[in-house]
């Protein structure tokens, strides 16, 4: 390597003045630091997947030797051939090389179980007749998609007709993104013939399971066709029942406006529920009975005299222990006293206490106890069935 004379002298230069000041011990450091740095990314750049000349001359010496083993083999593919020419590329860190030797085993060799598992490591596919990592997969089949969505809101009747045969082809976990992204941009039939398709998941799809429960449940009260609202509630309860009761439970406790109805509509008509899914429903509705008790409770007036109960905070405890501090006005008093509660969004006093006949009625159909609104009765009921168990577990 030549180096310019002049360029050295004009350093020179510098680093005399430099001396002076003091700062050429910083400049030799800073020297040092990028020589390290740049023999770092040389050996980087060395071990990225582009084979220098040797390595290449080596793999094409490797490949042609490899074509005459397939020839010679009375399947006309060498399996361990390929197979040693694969990992050989692996310890060369030529990863792409490989991948193509593994993808080329599993086509000749389906059942190849190193291949297969070197593919599932990297998160490899197989979609519509190749294989490719998972996001690739994932792009296509949302284009894919996208474009049948746009083909069922045609004029055409065969274009439709076209467009749903092969939207029903699209494998289920490749709709469901897709379709929960664009289910908004469908009419209510589109919508409805959506939701059909995907409630054919497998219970045991526990990924997919867990995105599209939610999704189902949300629709089905919240969607302004009813037709869709009912496709969606059929659809929840046919993927995985007892995940669906966990949301619709979870909705009667956490939404305050007039959807709680709809969701304790919705958990009263879930078919066929043993008795552990009965207690799990029956969970949810008390505590939101508790809710309900004590939004009402704390929304009326304080008068003089009366004692009352009034909740510093409130939550739902494995037996529906409130915090409460108690507050009684002596009766001499003459001090008016009332309270105000802030009350959550889209709920009224009128419409808390309208919730608790059907919140009622529908905890009796499920236990056969009939206590009605009476809230310390069914804490007491629940405390006991929690103790009763406890017990019997303990003996067990």
């Amino acid at each position: 390597m030549q180096i310019n004379i002049d360029i050295l002298w004009e350093v020179d230069s510098i680093l005399s003045y430099m001396k002076t000041k003091r700062l050429y011990s910083i400049l030799c450091l800073l020297f040092i630091c990028t020589f390290i740095t740049s023999n770092t990314l040389l050996a980087q750049i060395r071990q990225t997947d582009t084979p220098n000349s040797s390595i290449q001359e080596t793999y094409q010496k490797m490949k042609e030797d490899l074509a005459l083993k397939d020839k010679d083999d009375q399947n006309g593919f060498s399996v361990q051939g390929h197979l040693d020419l694969a990992h050989w590329c692996l310890q060369k860190k030529l990863k792409n090389l490989a991948i193509k030797e593994f993808i080329l085993l599993i086509e000749k060799d389906p059942g190849n179980e190193p291949a297969l598992n070197y593919l599932n490591s990297l998160d490899y596919t197989f979609y519509e007749g190749k294989w490719m990592p998972r996001s690739k997969r994932q792009t296509l089949a949302e284009n894919k998609f996208r474009k049948l969505l746009s083909q069922l809101k045609s004029k055409n009747e065969k274009e439709r007709i076209s467009a749903k045969e092969e939207m029903d082809k699209m494998d289920i976990a490749d709709k469901i993104n897709p379709l929960i992204k664009y289910f908004e941009s469908a009419d209510a039939g589109t919508k409805t013939s959506l939701i059909q398709s995907i409630s054919k998941l497998p219970p045991y799809d526990l990924t997919n399971v867990s995105t599209v429960v939610p999704f189902l449940v949300k629709t089905s009260l919240a969607d302004k066709n009813e037709n869709v609202k009912e496709a969606a509630f059929s659809s929840a309860i046919k993927v995985h029942k007892e995940l669906a009761l966990h949301y619709y439970g979870s909705a009667v406790f956490k939404t305050d406006n007039t959807a709680r109805q709809e969701a304790i509509d919705n958990l009263n008509r879930i078919p066929d529920l043993t008795d552990k899914e009965k207690d799990f429903a029956s969970f949810y509705l008390i505590a939101t009975m508790q809710k309900l008790k004590l939004i009402i409770y704390s929304a009326k007036k304080v008068d003089l005299g009366e004692m009352r109960t009034l909740p510093l905070r409130y939550e739902y405890l494995p037996r529906g222990i409130v915090s409460q501090v108690t507050i009684e006005l002596p009766t001499y008093s003459r001090i008016n006293v009332s309270t105000t509660i802030s009350m959550p969004m889209g709920m009224t006093l009128e419409l808390a206490q309208g919730q608790m006949d059907p919140l009622s009625k529908t905890l009796g159909a499920l236990t056969g106890q009939n206590f009605g609104a009476d809230y310390s009765k069914w804490v007491a009921w629940w405390n006991k069935k929690v103790t009763d168990a406890s017990g019997k577990n303990k003996k067990d």
